[in-house]
């Protein structure tokens, strides 16, 4: 199974950006990003680096399997909106997730995948 990334916020410049991974690396990827995860379903603020490189500070969130929507291991960053951060995230997952796949909205979804399941989730209580 792959770990995904995607950007579930709209895309360009904005106040914050949403992006959100899921699947079995997921926890993992966030940990080397930003240290000690918070506890499951609770934001808390990080600051996240990658190869000695200030990123941004973040909330950040986590979801263990059998309690996220799509039954999977899931993390949420709540970064600031600016196309540089989101791009230093991407690049960062980029290089960190090499086996995981980037969700895109125009790539076609079969099944319960958190990429289809994502854009329908906006507004649910976490």
């Amino acid at each position: 199974m792959d770990t995904i990334f995607a950007l579930a916020s709209a895309r360009g410049k904005a106040g914050i950006a949403v992006v959100r991974l899921s699947g079995p690396g997921a926890h993992g990827a966030v940990a080397r990003l930003c240290g000690r995860l918070p506890e499951a379903r609770r934001a808390a603020l990080r600051r996240l680096s990658w190869q000695g490189e200030a990123l941004d500070e973040a909330l950040v969130l986590i979801f263990d399997a059998g309690a996220s929507f799509t039954g999977e291991a899931s993390a949420e960053l709540h970064l600031h909106g600016a196309t540089a951060v989101i791009g230093a995230v991407r690049r960062w997952a980029r290089g960190t997730l090499r086996f995981s796949r980037f969700a895109s909205s125009a790539a076609p979804c079969a099944g319960k995948t958190a990429a289809s399941i994502w854009p329908r989730l906006r507004g649910l209580p976490i």
